[in-house]
């Protein structure tokens, strides 16, 4: 099976960065990322580029903007709309979220970071249909979504890390989260760095092993 091995290129953009440009998100960039969650009508059905169970498609996608990195777009948290591709605003006020996120290992992360990106399951949407496995089946989804985003963003000059340890409840007000809401995964994400970049935080490790931030 040796000549049909995946090529190593694959190996090597398919990682975590942590490492990212102080230059503003290109639009276009984050906007050919948040593409890839946009559902489309064929043949009466909304179809989407990854499965889920019953075809429920419950897992939510939020976009959260740092102040002063990007242009296009006011800081604050966003809902990302997959039937009309578009974001919608839920607050413009920034809200400093920086201490949310471990101290350690994903703060200085964060510090690079020009976004960060949640999944959110509905579990009203969900556990009528799979009351025992409404849960299990989102989490898979959210693998799904995740996988395909970090696929995505390294052709679009854009870099992710997925980031554990992030409780629902302190994102709630942010979000706009209801009773019904769980925050199962998150991300963060900026522009690659090129030659002679600098950098908005402290250096972090970009030469790590590891495949996430702290999970």
């Amino acid at each position: 099976l040796t000549e049909h091995s995946a090529p190593m290129e694959d190996y090597i953009r398919h990682r975590s960065y942590r490492d990212f440009s102080a230059r503003c998100v290109d639009t276009g960039a984050l906007a050919g990322l948040l593409a890839k969650l946009r559902s489309v009508d064929i043949n009466g059905s909304p179809k989407y580029l990854y499965a889920s169970a019953g075809g429920l498609y419950p897992v939510q996608a939020y976009l959260y903007l740092k102040p002063d990195r990007c242009d296009d777009f006011k800081p604050g948290s966003y809902y990302f709309d997959p039937s009309t591709n578009d974001l919608v605003a839920l607050r413009t006020d920034a809200p400093d979220i920086r201490d949310l996120y471990d101290p350690i290992i994903n703060r200085p992360i964060f510090d690079r970071a020009a976004f960060a990106l949640f999944l959110v399951v509905d579990l009203e949407a969900i556990a009528s249909m799979y009351p025992e496995h409404a849960l299990h089946y989102a989490t898979l989804e959210a693998g799904h979504i995740t996988q395909l985003l970090e696929t995505t963003a390294p052709d679009l000059g854009l870099g992710l890390c997925q980031i554990g340890g992030l409780e629902t409840a302190d994102f709630a007000d942010i979000l706009k989260l209801g009773e019904h809401h769980l925050l199962l995964h998150g991300l963060l994400g900026g522009m690659l760095p090129e030659a002679g970049d600098s950098s908005p935080a402290d250096a972090v490790d970009a030469s790590s092993d590891r495949d996430e931030g702290e999970i």
